[in-house]
């Protein structure tokens, strides 16, 4: 297995250009959406999702909430800190840019714009600040944040499988959101935008300053804070009742991350 260190040597400057295109191509994407198409879009997407129960949506789109992300990431300690680092690092600059662009665009919701009996609405009514997707960006912005740190270097193979599937599970998150009703789907193409790029900035900070990711120190206080989250999304109310499994996963694997956790220090202490 590569570890981080060879990672950081390996990521390039060409590899960013290289990865900083495809946004362009959403951005005229969403540019190219008119009005009519985005409500027809919506609708078309929304109701055709209603053949997969509401659960199954609801436990989605959890997992663009970012304290359960984080949690649920939390098996990358063991594996690859600097994925998590960057993971982590990249959460400024995504909140930052959906603060800035909802306050901005200042768009309504679908349910602020439709009748209730013309889609299917999951979990809260939301009217405001709908543009961009809060909920995709981060998801794209691990996805993109993991996919950087772990890729370059991997067999071709292995890395577009590897690829493939961080980003079609970051695409059913930004999918849930109009399956749940809550976002257009323009809002959720922008959330894809800012979050694949909030999640290179993660990346480069992480390659910038090393040295928070490879502190044993920093990582056992990185540990007990993902611990104290797991435990707090645990006992919080969520918004999505019926996708409470998803709370319940991402705790359960961070128990288990800190667990083999302790019992590697035990084991580094005592050869």
């Amino acid at each position: 297995m590569m570890s981080d260190q060879t990672a950081v040597q390996r990521w390039s400057g060409r590899h960013w250009l290289a990865w900083l295109g495809w946004p362009l191509l959403v951005a005229l994407l969403i540019w190219a959406i008119s009005p009519a198409q985005q409500v027809a879009l919506f609708t078309a997407i929304n109701l055709q999702a209603r053949v997969l129960p509401d659960w199954f949506w609801s436990t989605l789109t959890l997992f663009g909430d970012t304290a359960v992300l984080l949690v649920g990431l939390s098996p990358l300690l063991l594996w690859r800190r600097q994925a998590l680092v960057a993971a982590i690092a990249a959460i400024p600059a995504g909140g930052l840019m959906s603060v800035t662009a909802k306050r901005l665009a200042d768009a309504p919701r679908p349910a602020a714009v439709l009748d209730i009996a013309q889609f299917h609405l999951i979990g809260p009514t939301l009217n405001l600040h709908s543009f961009p997707s809060g909920h995709t960006i981060t998801a794209f912005a691990a996805a993109s944040a993991v996919m950087a740190v772990i890729l370059p270097g991997n067999k071709p193979i292995r890395m577009a499988l590897l690829a493939a599937a961080i980003i079609v599970l970051a695409a059913a998150v930004g999918l849930s959101r109009v399956a749940v009703g809550a976002h257009w789907p323009a809002d959720v193409l922008a959330g894809a935008l800012f979050g694949w790029l909030a999640g290179l900035s993660g990346a480069w900070f992480t390659r910038r300053f090393p040295v928070l990711w490879q502190s044993q120190r920093l990582a056992t206080g990185l540990a007990v804070l993902l611990f104290a989250i797991g435990v707090w999304v645990l006992l919080r109310r969520v918004d999505y009742p019926l996708g409470v499994a998803a709370v319940w996963l991402v705790s359960s694997s961070c128990a288990i991350t800190m667990i083999a956790l302790a019992h590697r220090r035990i084991s580094d202490s005592s050869a």
